[in-house]
């Protein structure tokens, strides 16, 4: 014969697992928002003008003095 608590403790678990699972399945949907979409774009296009921006300030300047290498500082000191 079943033990009735065993029975409601069993329920609980598939209970949670269910929540738990339907959690996922928002995260999941919610990671495909039609406005990502038109951001990753936006993000790309704005990434390609300061790629373009930044090679324009180093043809510009370069001229004016040579580039020097950036200086490691060790603040553990």
């Amino acid at each position: 014969m079943m033990d009735w608590n065993r029975v409601e403790l069993c329920h609980r678990e598939h209970y949670k697992d269910l929540l738990r699972e339907l959690d996922r399945e928002r995260l999941a949907l919610a990671g495909r928002d039609p406005n990502r979409r038109l951001f990753c774009r936006m993000l790309s296009w704005l990434g390609q003008c300061l790629v373009a921006w930044g090679q324009w300030l180093q043809q510009r300047f370069a001229a004016d003095r040579p580039i020097e290498p950036f200086q490691v500082v060790d603040r553990a000191r």
